[in-house]
């Protein structure tokens, strides 16, 4: 992605991608995950902008691309959150979630497509408090390809790569949406 300029979500010092980004993140604060990052390798990335995944505060197509990793799952309604980046980034989303077997989530089960599905639209209002350190997502191979499948139709994109394994720590799968012009 070298020349682009995108937005990374729930951006990470010890898991940086070294990509032209702003980091948005639901607050600002010191959170459990910021001082991870601290333990992980002595420091935090500075959040720039405050926003809620599902309402960025950016006009429609202002960045090449959307970044996140290891945060969709966390994400009460991610076809909503999917849509608005997807309104944001001009060409490309790429996305890392957990999955299933590879991380503490093993013994939990699959999120039904159909739950998901019925989720949509419905994503809790931002005043309610902070978001849940919940996964509202429980992804395998399987349910992450028919997701990522199910966006593709539902907002003209077409899956560039999909890793079943990323290829970045191995915990996850990694999905790069090519953005298509609408017509």
């Amino acid at each position: 992605m070298t020349g682009l300029r995108g937005v990374e979500i729930g951006g990470s010092a010890h898991n940086a991608y070294g990509l032209d980004t702003i980091n948005v993140d639901y607050t600002d604060e010191v959170t459990v995950y910021k001082e991870a990052e601290v333990h992980e390798c002595g420091e935090m990335l500075k959040v720039d902008v405050v926003a809620d995944a599902a309402d960025l505060p950016f006009a429609r197509k202002s960045y090449d691309f959307v970044i996140s990793s290891h945060m969709l799952e966390h994400a009460y309604d991610p076809i909503s959150v999917i849509q608005e980046w997807e309104r944001v980034a001009i060409q490309y989303l790429f996305i890392t979630v957990p999955r299933k077997d590879l991380t503490f989530d093993k013994d939990k089960d699959v999120t039904p497509f159909l739950t998901i599905y019925e989720r949509y639209d419905q994503y809790p209002d931002p005043s309610s408090g902070p978001p849940s350190d919940d996964h509202w997502s429980i992804w395998d191979i399987h349910g992450f390809r028919e997701f990522c499948n199910f966006c593709c139709t539902y907002f003209n994109m077409e899956i560039k790569e999909f890793q079943e394994k990323d290829d970045k720590v191995g915990n996850g799968m990694t999905v790069l949406f090519k953005i298509l012009d609408k017509k």
